[in-house]
């Protein structure tokens, strides 16, 4: 499927990020589903909205839902993505 390299690429880059960090394993994963957020790909969509860029309007659609579907994703896994976190480094929500 061609959307699978868009899935790895980020996770991938930031996990190679973490080399000879000394990072934890569970907190690498954290940070690579997670990682950097959208505004950048939200600032350079814009930029080729407004360029002279053949299809802009085709490439812009295609980043907004890119970035739509990223949010709805990272929203709907964050709470479940914490707590596993929290599970793997020994912490709990008991005081």
């Amino acid at each position: 499927m061609a959307t699978e390299p868009l899935l790895l690429a980020r996770p991938a880059a930031v996990m190679l990020s973490f080399i000879r960090t000394g990072i934890p394993r569970p907190q690498k994963l954290f940070m690579a589903w997670f990682g950097p957020k959208g505004v950048a790909s939200m600032l350079f969509a814009l930029f080729v909205v407004k360029s002279n860029v053949a299809d802009h309007n085709l490439i812009f659609d295609i980043a907004a839902i890119a970035i739509i579907a990223s949010i709805a994703a990272h929203g709907l896994t964050d709470t479940v993505g914490a707590q596993w976190l929290a599970r793997r480094v020994g912490l709990s929500n008991e005081s």
